[in-house]
């Protein structure tokens, strides 16, 4: 069983974009009949990214042809819980885990009357804070605009008892985690590699 295969390609032209996919489909589909495993062509996507110039290029082609279907590319896909959409703006991803938060939110306002401050925290870290939390170091470079509008969201969540996680503190902390464990090994080497430091650490006094 597989599942979430993703190809990424890149190339000087649209043309060559295009072949270069199909390409590599071909011998994804070949791969598959010799394991024995089908594909759901009809949950294939693909999605361009680059300028919009470019973008629109690519998408004046004829579509992808992968096992005798069209695939026709679209503007944001969704791979393991985060949107990407072709600028790479991050707005829709940012929009869907608003929704998501808020969802969260609304369940706890309905019994926040009835239960105390340790409950509601609980609830917030369980319901709320991880939908914000995931990948944030990835789709947290998103427009300005976008980015203010977690500050309702946090006001809200205040409201409803004290949390002290402004959506700018949670980025700044993610970040800092993500390079802490970085400098020290402790994550993806194709992460830890793209850190060097620029002297090595001080020894303590």
């Amino acid at each position: 069983y597989a599942d979430d295969t993703v190809i990424h390609q890149s190339a000087k032209s649209p043309e060559d974009l295009k072949s270069g996919l199909e390409l590599q489909l071909e011998y994804l589909s070949a791969w598959f009949y010799c394991n024995k495993l089908s594909v759901n062509t009809g949950k294939t996507e693909v999605i361009f990214f680059g300028r919009k110039q470019k973008v629109n290029e690519c998408k004046d082609l004829p579509p992808l042809s992968f096992q005798n279907c069209e695939i026709k590319p679209k503007s944001d896909v969704k791979y393991l819980g985060v949107v990407f959409d072709e600028g790479l703006t991050w707005e829709k991803q940012a929009a869907y885990v608003r929704q998501k938060a808020y969802l969260g939110l609304n369940k706890i306002r309905r019994v926040s009357s009835n239960i105390d401050n340790d409950t509601k925290r609980l609830l917030l870290n369980a319901l709320v804070f991880p939908h914000l939390g995931y990948c944030v170091n990835t789709w947290s470079n998103t427009l300005s605009h976008v980015r203010k509008r977690f500050d309702s969201l946090s006001r809200q969540i205040d409201r409803i008892t004290p949390m002290n996680k402004p959506f700018n503190s949670m980025v700044n902390y993610s970040t800092a985690l993500m390079a802490f464990k970085a400098v020290n090994k402790i994550c993806p080497s194709y992460l830890s590699k793209r850190f060097v430091l620029c002297r090595p650490p001080e020894d303590g006094p």
